[in-house]
């Protein structure tokens, strides 16, 4: 099957925009649990404590779908020690944050190295879900 050169940018588009409004849902989530806790707890070290939580759950999320079948058949008793362990996980990687700021300033400078892919990343998201939006008018 061929594709036109327009039917392949569409099809691209769509997978950028998706990208785009499910990173924006994630981010909003993590500005909204910032406005709600403590200063102290979340707010004086944002970029780090977002980042690792960010990857922890990555990781857990990317586990979960590797034995998609086995958690699917999983009472919700069975899936307690599993959301147990994620959070605690989630706790530990957060103090350490917290407590160690040269854990803190790596992960600053490693927000400072990707920050360029990222605007890019997120300028392709845009022109996607223009693309997107102008398909459907």
């Amino acid at each position: 099957m061929k594709m036109s050169l327009i039917d392949a940018i569409s099809v691209n588009a769509y997978a950028l925009a998706i990208s785009l409004i499910e990173s924006l849902i994630i981010c909003l989530f993590w500005v909204l649990l910032a406005a709600v806790l403590p200063e102290r707890l979340f707010r004086k070290k944002f970029v780090p404590h977002t980042m690792i939580l960010m990857l922890v759950t990555s990781v857990w999320a990317a586990n979960g779908q590797i034995n998609y079948q086995t958690i699917y058949d999983w009472t919700f008793a069975e899936l307690l020690p599993w959301l147990a362990l994620y959070l605690g996980s989630c706790l530990v990687f957060y103090f350490l944050v917290q407590h160690f700021d040269r854990l803190a300033n790596l992960i600053y400078r490693i927000v400072q190295w990707i920050s360029v892919l990222a605007t890019l990343y997120i300028s392709l998201g845009v022109i996607g879900f223009v693309i997107v939006v102008l398909r459907n008018i």
